[in-house]
């Protein structure tokens, strides 16, 4: 219930950006992300993916020289074969997937 419910807020708060408080005027700012998020992947609207990353924190710097990239994937554990030290760069996120072994981010998170 707890995953659900930060899923559930982030991506409304995601893609509303600032929200107006109804009566009060004021804006509120975009929240961030926590930085990095573990064993949490953003599945698709992937610009690029790099192989050979021997970090997350490299992976979040991948991204903010990507002017297109906007959150980041990064697979961390040696259980993910293939995906380990693989870094997915993201456009946006469609979704969000508790998946053991990856960590993600959105750009700035590095």
């Amino acid at each position: 219930l707890t995953f659900y419910l930060f899923v559930t807020l982030f991506i409304s708060s995601t893609w509303s950006g600032s929200s107006q408080l109804i009566g009060a005027g004021i804006d509120e700012p975009k929240p961030r992300l926590g930085c990095p998020i573990e064993d949490v992947n953003f599945p698709g609207y992937d610009i690029e993916d790099t192989g050979h990353v021997m970090s997350w924190q490299a992976c979040g710097a991948i991204c903010s020289l990507s002017s297109n990239c906007q959150f980041w994937t990064w697979g961390a554990s040696a259980s993910l074969g293939y995906y380990k030290n693989r870094c997915y760069l993201k456009s946006s996120i469609g979704g969000v997937r508790e998946d053991v072994g990856f960590i993600s981010g959105e750009r700035g998170c590095q």
